[in-house]
Order: C-alpha cells, then sequence, then structure tokens
C-alpha cells in the first residue's frame, strides 16, 4: 500500500501506533480531520504523539496532510519533518502554525516542494518571505484561505521556484488518473 487517505477521521494517536507498523511504505498519507470552526470531540483527536508515530513508521512519506487536526502542533510536524526525508508536500491548515514556526520547519527539510498552513498576515508576512529565502524558492509556501504568498527572489532561487510549481502542477493533475498511485511519481 503507498497511498491511504484516511480524511474527515475520527482517528486517536493509538490508532496511528496500531495501523502505521504495518504501512511503511506508504508514500501518500491523509488523515486530515474534520473542516470547520464547530469541533467535535469525536473529530480531530490527533496530538503531536500522532505525528511523532508517523515520522517514526512511515519515513518513505511523499505527501501528508493532516490538516484540521487541531491537538496537534508545530512540535509533532518538526518530527516529521526531522524523519521522513523525502516529504514534498506538507499540508497543515488549522494546526497553530504561526509565521514563525514556518521558517524555522522549512530549515529542516532539503526537499519539501509545498506547504500549506493557516497563513499569516500583516507584519507576519514579511517572517514567509524570510522562510521562503530559507529555502532557495524550493518551497511554495499556501494559506488556507490567503492562497500563494508572493515574493522576490533572486534570478536563481526564482527558476527553482518556478521548478517547483511545474512539479506541484504536474503531480496534482496525476490525482485524477486511477493509474497512478502515487502523485509524486516520476516527478522527483
Amino acid at each position: 500500500l503507498v497511498s491511504l487517505s484516511l480524511s474527515d477521521h475520527g482517528l486517536t494517536d493509538d490508532d496511528l501506533k496500531h495501523m502505521l507498523p504495518c504501512l511503511t511504505n506508504l508514500r501518500n498519507l491523509n488523515i486530515s480531520g474534520r473542516f470547520g470552526q464547530s469541533y467535535d470531540i469525536h473529530h480531530s483527536m490527533l496530538t503531536d504523539k500522532g505525528l511523532m508515530t508517523i515520522s517514526k513508521y512511515c519515513p518513505k512519506l511523499q505527501s501528508l496532510d493532516i490538516s484540521y487536526n487541531r491537538k496537534a502542533t508545530a512540535r509533532g510536524v518538526k518530527a516529521v519533518l526531522m524523519k521522513c526525508p523525502d516529504l514534498l508536500d506538507l499540508e497543515a491548515s488549522d494546526l497553530g502554525i504561526s509565521a514563525q514556526h514556518v521558517a524555522e520547519l522549512l530549515k529542516l527539510s532539503q526537499k519539501l516542494l509545498f506547504f500549506r498552513f493557516e497563513g499569516a498576515q500583516g507584519h507576519d508576512i514579511y517572517l514567509l518571505h524570510d522562510a521562503m529565502k530559507v529555502s532557495k524558492g524550493r518551497t511554495i509556501i499556501s494559506g488556507s484561505f490567503t492562497g500563494l504568498y508572493e515574493v522576490q527572489l533572486s534570478p536563481p532561487f526564482q527558476r527553482t521556484r518556478d521548478e517547483s510549481m511545474n512539479k506541484i502542477t504536474k503531480a496534482y493533475e496525476q490525482v485524477s488518473n486511477v493509474h497512478i498511485y502515487n502523485k509524486w511519481e516520476g516527478l522527483v
């Protein structure tokens, strides 16, 4: 099994602890919680402990969606980035990750092409500019409701950003192909 989607789930940290040791070859994992403002005790139950379980048993991940697991934090995301060196795509909306966290997180990954989080406004946008420069233009940052963040980059970093955008676009086009189980296959 290379792809697993359990979005809008009621999974707990213990569920992952029992399930993931059997799924060490996963490349794509979607365990996003329930979208929306209403907090339901039976949804979005994963914490940093669950993210650490992912980092332990799924080192081959290329794509991970942990959005709307409101009990998880930047600490758990850090564990994933440190132990999943091939991660290319990370969706982490509504985890309470600040713009300051983003810069710190991007320093941990050498391959991450796309990162979505809740977003930033005002002065915090400058922190995202710094984060994009830390990745040398490689990582495209998107806010859940603000879209892609743009920043002036040097020509070499802009070329890197353009290459990342092309790979991301192709990967998301492949999602609709039923014969492709890993949207990143052949792109990296």
